[in-house]
């Protein structure tokens, strides 16, 4: 974009060239990939993870608070 003098614009009311179009779906389709790429490293061979402790994959919730029996959801 530099080469051709284009520059890139943000924002309201203002539009878009036809190159900076597709190059902001694309770079917003590469940071999916890498964030993709990432949760699949963490993952690894279980079916998922806790966003804060990589090594839990079950958490414990109160199935019925109302009542206040403290079952736990299975």
């Amino acid at each position: 974009m530099l080469a051709r003098d284009i520059t890139i614009v943000y924002g309201i009311r203002t539009r878009k060239t036809d190159i900076q179009r597709p190059y902001d779906t694309i770079l917003v389709s590469y940071i999916k990939l890498l964030q993709y790429e990432t949760s699949l490293d963490i993952c690894g061979d279980k079916n998922s993870y806790f966003k804060n402790d990589y090594d839990t994959t079950f958490i414990q919730m109160k199935y019925d608070d109302y009542n206040q029996t403290g079952v736990f959801k299975p």
